[in-house]
């Protein structure tokens, strides 16, 4: 035989040998997967009740599982390494972790304090409201307003969508509540009509309105009935301002009523500001829920007896209770929604 020919069988005899190596390193894979697709159902089971209890925003739940999972194939390896069988270290692994609710609440007591610059993060939405009214950006037609404006609404729409491709955390859920004024604002526009156009175009709107309002919130609902009351919180104060000024004004008096209060209504989002700071750094979830409602509540009640609008106080009652339940409806929708 050729030298040629002991080349070509050569490499003939490799290429079998490297088609023999795959098929076992392969075999060899799908081996090692069946053997551990039964720990892996049960690690799987527990880290989905584990996540059922977590009331955390998305990105610190999706943290926090990482971690625990790693934990569970750590101690799993551990215990296989002392010679104790799969099934029975794959079970002694999960079980060592203890009850997932309780683990669940250790987690979120570890976990749902954010730092100072989620707060500031958390904050800012408000505050730019504030600012805008301070500078007056709605007054004039120079392109001085515009450029305010243009670059308020810019810097929303690239702060949300970083927000997003950062796993959706707390902070992002402020910024999101304004994504939802306008739907409120066409509603108050749609009852200000004249009488038949209104009813008209209430019909067309509002089955809109609440769909896309449900949708919103459902999604939110997904992850933490809080979080959703937290998106709601400019609500109840955009609401009471609208009311206090456009239906207690003669129409061409509005710009100047809304100027004459501007100083009123930028303290007013400065306070939301403090209130959804101080929301992003308390720890316990009992303080959070407390430190969300108690203050707007209280603010709202301020307002009502300072702002000097005319609704009556059947008309304040009402708009206090109706935020008071537009906050907590998240915790009853909860359970009927999921």
């Amino acid at each position: 035989m050729t030298s040629a020919g002991l080349i070509r069988k050569a490499e003939g005899y490799l290429g079998r040998a490297r088609y023999l190596l795959k098929v076992g390193n392969r075999t060899k894979r799908v081996v090692l997967k069946q053997k551990g697709q039964e720990w892996g159902t049960r690690a799987n089971a527990y880290l989905e009740c584990v996540r059922s209890c977590l009331k955390l925003d998305p990105a610190a739940k999706r943290v926090v599982l990482k971690e625990l999972r790693a934990h569970v194939e750590d101690k799993f390896d551990e215990l296989r390494q002392q010679g104790v069988p799969e099934e029975v270290a794959g079970e002694r692994a999960v079980r060592s972790l203890g009850s997932p609710k309780v683990v669940a609440q250790q987690l979120i007591d570890l976990y749902s304090q954010g730092t100072w610059k989620q707060a500031i993060f958390a904050a800012l939405p408000h505050g730019i409201v504030a600012w805008l009214l301070a500078v007056r950006a709605w007054q004039g037609d120079s392109w001085y307003s515009f450029i305010l404006l243009g670059a308020a609404i810019l810097f929303a729409i690239g702060t949300v969508l970083y927000g997003w491709w950062q796993g959706k955390p707390t902070w992002l859920f402020p910024w999101l509540g304004y994504y939802m004024l306008p739907v409120i604002a066409a509603g108050i526009l749609v009852v200000s009509l004249p009488t038949g156009w209104g009813w008209i175009a209430g019909v067309v709107y509002i089955p809109l309105a609440v769909a896309a309002l449900y949708y919103i919130i459902r999604q939110t609902l997904r992850e933490d009935w809080l979080l959703a009351s937290f998106m709601l919180l400019p609500v109840p104060v955009v609401v009471f301002w609208v009311l206090a000024i456009g239906l207690t004004t003669a129409p061409e008096w509005i710009p100047w009523r809304l100027s004459e209060a501007s100083t009123a209504i930028g303290l007013s989002f400065v306070t939301l500001a403090v209130i959804s700071a101080t929301f992003v750094r308390v720890k316990q979830r009992r303080v959070k829920i407390a430190a969300l409602i108690a203050p707007e509540l209280g603010l709202l009640v301020f307002l009502c007896l300072t702002s000097g609008a005319s609704l009556g106080f059947t008309g304040w009652t009402l708009l206090a209770v109706g935020s008071f339940a537009l906050l907590v409806s998240p915790a009853w929708l909860e359970g009927h929604i999921k």
